[in-house]
């Protein structure tokens, strides 16, 4: 008996709604268009902003990655939103990747045409000045005598042959290097003397980094000992 009330409670009240919307005359929000366009190129490393222009600014956005109608990949936190115009940035970029968005209201949810971000390789005449010295192997990749072999084709990220991706700060020298190690999600420190030695953020303490060693990599935290994997 409970849920044969609760049943025409609901109807009831979806009927209630779908009579109100209809006689405010409110529309589901349709996105005219996107700044500068909706598909743009950008060099690896970027990431790509697309500015969204609406008919109204009343409406709930969400953003996917993926072809459109695609809703098993959600990007949270993507869009900032100021008046009819709705704002998305992506993540770093290395490859190219689709996007699209869908906006919603009371009056119903339309999606967006394909966002497509085209992603080329960064130019790069030469290895970050951190490893000064480095021989050209070819095909973008180097020889450090001390920190190994990697590729700039993606500079200021570079792919190590045993740590990965790393982004080495711009205003980096061989006597201070302050690198982002992707893998780890963490700021590290050294220098072309300290390493294999480096100073991990995420710790507040230095590690030492086993040479050679890749997949997974091998350290041990000078600080507590503790010998762990990456």
């Amino acid at each position: 008996m409970k849920d044969i009330v609760l049943s025409i409670i609901v109807g009831a009240a979806v009927t209630a709604l779908t009579q109100f919307v209809s006689a405010q005359g409110v529309s589901a929000p349709v996105i005219s268009g996107f700044t500068p366009s909706d598909t743009q190129t950008i060099e690896a490393g970027k990431s790509v902003t697309f500015f969204m222009d609406m008919d109204q600014d009343t409406f709930t956005p969400q953003a996917y990655k993926g072809l459109v109608g695609d809703r098993s990949n959600p990007v949270e936190g993507a869009l900032n939103l100021t008046s009819a115009i709705g704002r998305f940035d992506s993540e770093p970029l290395f490859e190219t990747t689709f996007y699209w968005i869908e906006v919603c209201n009371i009056g119903g949810c339309s999606q967006s045409s394909q966002l497509t971000a085209i992603v080329e390789p960064a130019a790069a005449s030469g290895p970050p000045a951190a490893f000064v010295g480095a021989s050209e192997l070819g095909e973008d990749w180097w020889s450090s005598d001390w920190f190994g072999e990697f590729n700039i084709a993606f500079a200021p990220w570079i792919f190590h042959a045993q740590h990965g991706w790393l982004f080495i700060f711009e205003d980096s020298t061989p006597e201070s290097i302050f690198l982002f190690d992707l893998s780890a999600e963490g700021w590290l420190f050294t220098d072309a003397n300290l390493y294999p030695n480096l100073f991990s953020f995420n710790r507040s303490s230095w590690i030492f980094y086993f040479t050679g060693t890749s997949g997974p990599r091998e350290f041990v935290d000078l600080q507590s000992g503790e010998f762990f994997s990456l």
